[in-house]
C-alpha cells in the first residue's frame, strides 16, 4: 500500500465510536489510471472473503465476548 491507500483503507473501515457502526455505507474511489485501484480493491475483497473482518462490538473492561457457534466469528 502507498500511504494514501493505507489511509483510504483505514477510513473505509472507520467506525463511529458511539454506535460501533461504520461511518459510511458506500463510497467511490476515483483516481488516475495506474494508481493501483484494482490491487487495492482486490486486497479488500480477499480480506472480506477470508475474514473474519467485520467488527462486532467492544467488550466491557475485563470481559470477553463469546460468539455463539454458527455465527460469522463462531
Amino acid at each position: 500500500y502507498t500511504p494514501e491507500q493505507a489511509r483510504l483503507t483505514l477510513w473505509w473501515y472507520a467506525l463511529d465510536p458511539a454506535t460501533n457502526r461504520f461511518l459510511w455505507r458506500d463510497g467511490v474511489i476515483q483516481r488516475l489510471k495506474g494508481w493501483g485501484k484494482d490491487p487495492l480493491v482486490a486486497s479488500w475483497s480477499a480480506f472480506e472473503f477470508v475474514g473474519p473482518c467485520r467488527f462486532g462490538a467492544i467488550a466491557d473492561e475485563g470481559n470477553e465476548w463469546g460468539v455463539p457457534a454458527g455465527q460469522p466469528l463462531g
